[in-house]
């Protein structure tokens, strides 16, 4: 369940990315947050439809400019989910390095 200081964090990160600031990682520290908080209010800003992406390119996150770096980060994202999803399929309890 969120709480107040999660919207408020919500909101001061999409403001900096409304102004066209591009925010690394590191540089969340600055709004107060733990790396896991600041991940947590991004990941619910891009699920309340703010196309909020990083495309692994060093830039941090942004809002996406056009469509096509939307469609970008659409696919590096269901890549990633495709991975992690063959990686559960392989994984079997008990099984040990021989």
């Amino acid at each position: 369940m969120k709480n107040n200081n999660d919207t408020i964090l919500e909101f001061r990160i999409l403001n900096e990315l409304k102004k066209g600031r591009r925010i690394k990682r590191f540089e969340l520290k600055e709004f107060g947050a733990t790396d896991r908080s600041a991940r947590e209010a991004i990941q619910n800003l891009q699920l309340a439809g703010y196309p909020v992406i990083n495309l692994q390119d060093g830039c941090g996150y942004r809002l996406a400019e056009n469509e096509t770096e939307l469609r970008e980060y659409k696919l590096q994202e269901l890549g990633r989910a495709k991975i992690i999803e063959v990686k559960c399929e392989s994984m079997e309890f008990g099984k040990v390095a021989e």
